[in-house]
């Protein structure tokens, strides 16, 4: 069972990561084994890509901190975050050089510690190639990622008639019981490779500590009595693990302990008592994403109203965050020059459409240079 899990579990995140990859490779105008060794071949294994350069965007005085699920990561800050959701984020590299990316994921995981992942190293390899025609796996690696023992793959791989090398590195973490991936995936038209960049983003992980408020620690733990399930007692801790490293909506809490596996009635027995403030959890989610990527104050509304935060508590969040709107219109701007075109009126209009004022857009227009 665990091997089945393993393998569907491996196999969706690689589809979802050549995907996203292979659409951004379209619509980029810039773009011209347990054994020591593995290798898995669906018709034949593709040949070594010849080396690139090393583009060396990773800079510890100018990255950017990016909170993902109760760890915080060092991202280059000229690298542009992609389509995201509550449990991925994936980051494209400056340069035009559209097909490569790296991305996060975190998945329930049907494992409980690393020794158990080793175990089944072989199954999650062949998950992994599942994803492509061809396949061929270099030496496993044991790495550390913010303290957790993690399997580290090279590889080189073949997709649609198109070449890819890159890594996929995998941790189980003691919060909350999941697993984690890490993909980089760079076509092998690339002219520079980001592999270095990757491990160092890799290496600067570190556990994201949640600032308790006042009101937070007073708050009064629910009563256990006999009346309470043993599904609802799980569900409650599942909840209370989720919510010690990562903010989350009523609706959204509800909704992750269902992927999870918990009956509605259970996971929203949980949401009721788990004592969270919920005004509070969208205060901390409104900073998370202000973390990694820009928004208008009606598009940062917008996103948490998204995530499941009413109107009311999105707002509040919006209104106590700090951003200082002209300078997200600036960053705002420079992403989208980052991988396209646009001419100063161009892109003053398309400030506007994420919901910038016309004087923070021709604001944001002017500090990128226009």
């Amino acid at each position: 069972m665990k091997k089945k899990l393993l393998a569907i579990l491996l196999t969706s995140s690689l589809i979802f990561s050549i995907s996203a990859c292979g659409q951004k490779k379209e619509g980029a105008a810039k773009e011209t084994s347990s054994a020591p060794e593995t290798e898995t071949t669906a018709s034949q294994a593709p040949e070594t890509s010849p080396a690139k350069q090393e583009k060396r965007d990773f800079n510890p005085s100018t990255n950017t901190e990016v909170n993902f699920m109760g760890y915080t990561f060092s991202i280059p800050s000229n690298w542009t975050v992609g389509d995201s959701t509550l449990d991925t984020v994936t980051f494209y590299p400056e340069t035009g050089d559209a097909a490569a990316m790296l991305q996060f994921r975190c998945q329930s995981s049907p494992v409980s510690n690393f020794e158990e992942l080793s175990e089944y190293e072989d199954d999650f390899i062949n998950g992994f190639s599942g994803g492509f025609d061809s396949f061929k796996a270099e030496k496993t690696e044991t790495i550390e990622i913010a303290g957790e023992k993690a399997l580290f793959i090279p590889f080189t791989a073949e997709s649609s008639g198109s070449g890819w090398n890159g890594m996929v590195s995998v941790y189980v973490s003691h919060m909350a019981q999941n697993m984690f991936s890490i993909m980089y995936v760079c076509s092998d038209n690339t002219q520079y490779s980001y592999l270095e960049d990757c491990k160092e983003i890799m290496a600067s992980a570190v556990i994201k500590v949640t600032e308790t408020t006042a009101a937070e620690s007073e708050m009064t733990p629910v009563e256990t009595t006999a009346e309470i399930s043993l599904e609802q007692r799980n569900a409650l801790k599942k909840a209370n693990d989720y919510l010690s490293f990562s903010a989350f909506s009523y609706t959204g809490l509800i909704h992750q302990l269902e992927f999870e596996g918990f009956s509605t009635e259970n996971a929203t027995y949980a949401a009721d008592n788990c004592g969270a403030d919920w005004s509070q959890q969208a205060a901390k989610k409104a900073k998370d994403y202000l973390s990694f990527s820009a928004f208008s104050y009606t598009g940062l509304i917008n996103q948490l109203e998204f995530e499941g935060f009413s109107t009311e508590e999105a707002a509040s969040a919006v209104d106590c965050c700090g951003a200082d709107w002209n300078e997200q219109a600036a960053k705002k701007a420079q992403d989208y020059l980052d991988y396209s075109s646009f001419s100063r009126q161009g892109l003053i209009d398309q400030l506007v459409f994420e919901g910038f004022t016309a004087e923070q857009a021709e604001y944001g227009v002017t500090a990128v240079g226009y």
